[in-house]
């Protein structure tokens, strides 16, 4: 079974808009560093693997990881018009779900995609929320399953996208 990943809804609480951050892969001993940045802030994850290669470029980054698990990583900014402090974690769980349920309507409604199975975990790290999300992907011919890893980075919610595959 191969892994891939895809990611995309409208509140009173938030906004949604374009990612702001530019990407990029420096491979490392160990695997890779995935590098965000933009004007204000940069973050950076760390892959531990053997292997790692770039698939296309973009605001939808995706790498090839032991020639088996395709991920994209993306940001999506957001806007808080009513200031909640996203340092709390009841704030970020809520902030969370309203994120995951724009991608799910998006992909039920804008892609006309059926969704099934819908289920979410979270994973409190220090002062962060982790949102692991997933859902069954019926009717598609190779995807089975869309896997998701959701947190708050500064302004944006990071995403790491898996979608598992038939192959």
């Amino acid at each position: 079974m191969r892994y891939s990943l895809l990611i995309f809804f409208l509140t009173p609480l938030l906004t949604f808009g374009q990612q702001e951050y530019e990407q990029a892969l420096i491979e490392s001993e160990t695997g890779a560093y995935i590098i965000f940045t933009n004007d204000s802030n940069s973050f950076v994850l760390h892959l531990d693997t053997a292997t790692v290669e770039p698939l296309g470029d973009g605001s939808n980054f995706l790498v090839l990881v032991d020639s088996t698990w395709t991920l994209q990583l993306f940001s999506i900014g957001y806007q808080n018009p009513n200031n909640k402090d996203t340092g709390e974690l009841e704030v970020q769980k809520s902030f969370l779900l309203q994120y995951m349920n724009y991608e799910l309507n998006y992909f039920k409604n804008e892609v006309k995609m059926k969704v099934e199975n819908q289920s979410a975990g979270w994973g409190p790290v220090g002062n962060k929320y982790f949102l692991l999300w997933h859902f069954d992907t019926p009717e598609h011919p190779t995807v089975q399953k869309q896997m998701y890893l959701s947190t708050i980075v500064f302004d944006s919610f990071l995403n790491i996208n898996v979608p598992l595959t038939n192959e």
